[in-house]
């Protein structure tokens, strides 16, 4: 290998994880506005961007969809950092209000956690998927019963329902 080849080959090495993000946020503008493509083929040529490309980046497509969901969830955590998020200070319920209002200007995203929540009921096609629905479900339970105890402890919410 000439050291020129060297040099080009660590460039671009180094912008891989800069290209990466650049196709996520393209692919959460695409999936937010026209919902999940079929194939990666099809997502690829959506955000125009080859499907070897997408395929250098994300091995398949659960991979993608996962990391897409991923990066939507990075961005709204931090459009509402500044938001009150602590169990103490913000009810289950008024967390879900949230959460429905901030989907309903998101279809398509709604549509991809569907999309998601479908795959991982096929655990033997989908085991990528399966985990990342199933660790997102625990942390959100998770989240609720804080929520609960914390309005119990308030006296908001009765004391004998299960968090």
């Amino acid at each position: 290998m000439v050291n020129g080849d060297t040099a080009d080959r660590a460039r671009s090495y180094r912008k891989a994880p800069e290209r990466r993000a650049q196709i996520l946020a393209s692919a959460i503008a695409v999936f937010a506005e026209r919902g999940v493509g079929a194939s990666l083929r099809a997502i690829g040529e959506a955000i125009g961007v080859s499907h070897a490309a997408l395929r250098y980046y994300f091995a398949h497509r659960d991979e993608l969809l996962v990391e897409v969901y991923r990066a939507h969830e990075a961005t709204v955590r931090e459009a509402t950092a500044h938001e009150p998020s602590a169990p103490e200070e913000v009810s289950a319920v008024a967390m879900m209000e949230r959460s429905a209002e901030r989907n309903a200007s998101i279809p398509g995203l709604v549509e991809l956690y569907a999309t998601l929540t479908t795959d991982a009921l096929q655990a033997e096609q989908h085991p990528e998927t399966r985990e990342f629905v199933h660790a997102r479900f625990r942390r959100v339970r998770a989240d609720l019963a804080e929520r609960v105890r914390a309005g119990q402890a308030s006296g908001a919410v009765a004391a004998d329902i299960d968090p």
